[in-house]
């Protein structure tokens, strides 16, 4: 539940703040500030002090993490990479700068953080990967739906990047299913 608040955290900071101001304006900051103070009470909240406890010995961490690595090196490289082209030529990426921004400021740090620390089996590292790993089945959802109907289409333009789509999509479907599956059973 935790994991969807993040896909609405940054879907809606999209809208929010690189969408054209219209008649959602306000559900727009609604659904955003609601999604930001609901993460935030409900990590507050967690048990961090037993959640690695809750995991198998034989939970795969190390191929997690290196997933989330997978994820965000791709970014790195080609988001700061469009970035720095700019510094030494003036010429802006195609892509607006709001989605650099989010990518960077907030998907890449997780991530990495995310990896460095599940691969250490803390607690928060279990954390961050479940939350990126949902968010990446949600927004590698969207992306794939949206790039197949393009590519699909009589638009002139296609989504060259499906393909990282459906990678992020189906390695955070399989690498969430490998966290999941490596819960403890609840004793009561």
């Amino acid at each position: 539940m935790v994991g969807l608040l993040v896909y609405l955290f940054y879907n809606y900071a999209f809208y929010l703040f690189g969408a054209a101001f219209n008649w959602f304006f306000l559900l727009y900051v609604a659904i955003f500030a609601l999604s930001v103070y609901a993460l935030a009470l409900g990590l507050w909240h967690l048990d961090t002090d037993t959640l690695s406890h809750w995991f198998e010995e034989k939970t795969p961490v190390r191929w997690i993490a290196a997933f989330l690595v997978a994820i965000a090196l791709p970014l790195i490289i080609v988001e700061a990479g469009q970035c720095i082209n700019f510094i030494f030529t003036g010429r802006p990426p195609a892509s607006p700068s709001l989605i650099f921004a989010l990518d960077l400021s907030f998907v890449v740090p997780n991530m990495m953080l995310g990896a460095v620390l599940l691969w250490r089996r803390q607690a928060w590292g279990y954390v961050l990967a479940a939350l990126m790993l949902v968010k990446g089945i949600t927004y590698g959802a969207v992306l794939s739906f949206s790039a197949t109907v393009i590519w699909f289409s009589d638009l002139p333009e296609k989504d060259t990047l499906l393909p990282f789509y459906l990678f992020v999509l189906c390695g955070s479907l399989v690498f969430s299913w490998l966290l999941l599956k490596n819960l403890k059973p609840v004793v009561l």
